[in-house]
């Protein structure tokens, strides 16, 4: 499954959702985060940063957002993908 939107709205709609979790579940969800497997937190791999994050952060984030989107479509063939 690889879902693919504007990168820009996936961008925003991932700091608010950052900024919502660590503003109301902070401790526990931290917890829960740092005990996933490295392969689980593909947007820290990629150098996303949502949190007091500057222009160059996002950059970097949405780069690899980019890469990653077309390296799955490279590799997985187009019947296969949903």
């Amino acid at each position: 499954l690889l879902t693919i939107s504007d990168a820009e709205s996936w961008y925003e709609n991932y700091a608010k959702m950052e900024r919502f979790l660590t503003t109301y579940h902070s401790q526990l969800l931290h917890e829960k985060f740092d005990a996933l497997p490295p392969e689980c937190k593909a947007l820290t791999f990629w150098g996303c940063r949502f949190l007091n994050s500057t222009q160059k952060d996002k950059d970097i984030c949405l780069r690899n957002y980019h890469r990653h989107n077309q390296r799955v479509q490279e590799v997985i063939p187009p019947e296969r993908l949903l």
